[in-house]
């Protein structure tokens, strides 16, 4: 498929939010993708654009309604972990996840180096964080683990939910010396009490001293994800663009979205910083998102 393969050599050698490309993107997936199509011709009045801005953002809770995928077929859906309510479902077969692949490969900031997680994906078939993770160990090595004391080695990469980190530091017996990178993956609505990710990592330096804290922000209805690392805001990418930079909901447009919706607006509320945007919270009393599962 020609738009595929355009979609993947910019997502690997783009350098600037490429508009035309968008577009391009924006009038297949109302072509081939019904309920968008009826949105934006609703909304517009029409389903070809000459600038993105004419482009109204699609509400990320149509995830929950409605069958969003641009292929005839599907072998399998990721889905929201939520509790309460109707869960979204993004499908999806081999030809999308090649390209998530692509996508997840060249965000994801500490390639070429192990990777230890106690994130259990065999029994979560359903989670696109556990398909990312599970990826990047096929790719740079490493295992699922169940002792970080013993099996998380120097320049390894541990990946965590919020929770399980904070669950660790409190049982914690000893510092931890090693030097690592943890990359901590979000799951914050299972916290007693408020917790942000510059407090957590405050309280983990006590335990892990030698560790570099980097944050993933991710969602099931994005195959694309942001990044922070040791402080600094999350970090838009070319092919991942945050459409309005102010505070208020995040309008992201995703590339690597083509099979199902690559602009979006998220109920997250987000703050934009000089460099990148920091996430403040979920304007919705709904517990979701990839993180919770492995809480």
């Amino acid at each position: 498929m020609e738009l595929l393969n355009e979609v993947k050599d910019y997502i690997k050698n783009g350098t600037a939010f490429d508009e035309g490309l968008a577009l391009k993107i924006v009038e297949y997936q109302a072509e081939t993708i019904r309920p968008y199509g009826e949105f934006l011709k609703k909304q517009t009045g029409k389903t070809h654009f000459k600038s993105i801005s004419e482009v109204p953002p699609f509400p990320v809770d149509f995830f929950k309604i409605a069958e969003l995928f641009a292929l005839k077929e599907h072998k399998g859906y990721f889905e929201s972990s939520g509790t309460q309510g109707t869960k979204s479902r993004v499908y999806y077969n081999d030809t999308s996840l090649s390209l998530y692949r692509v996508s997840s490969i060249v965000s994801y900031p500490l390639k070429q180096r192990p990777i230890k997680t106690p994130l259990d994906m065999s029994k979560v078939k359903t989670s696109s964080l556990a398909f990312m993770v599970n990826h990047f160990i096929e790719t740079f090595g490493g295992k699922t683990i169940t002792n970080i004391y013993e099996e998380v080695q120097e320049g390894d990469v541990l990946f965590l939910t919020a929770i399980q980190l904070y669950n660790f530091l409190q049982t914690a017996k000893k510092t931890f010396l090693k030097r690592i990178y943890i990359v901590e993956t979000g799951g914050y609505k299972r916290f007693k009490r408020a917790y942000n990710r510059f407090k957590l990592y405050a309280l983990a330096k006590n335990v892990f001293k030698n560790a570099d804290f980097y944050t993933e922000y991710g969602m099931t209805e994005l195959f694309s994800q942001f990044y922070a690392d040791q402080g600094h805001p999350f970090r838009e990418k070319h092919y991942l663009k945050v459409m309005e930079h102010s505070f208020g909901y995040l309008k992201v447009f995703d590339f690597a979205n083509l099979f199902h919706i690559s602009y979006i607006v998220v109920p997250d509320i987000i703050d934009w910083k000089k460099d990148g945007f920091e996430y403040i919270k979920r304007d919705v009393e709904d517990e979701r998102g990839c993180s919770y599962t492995f809480g």
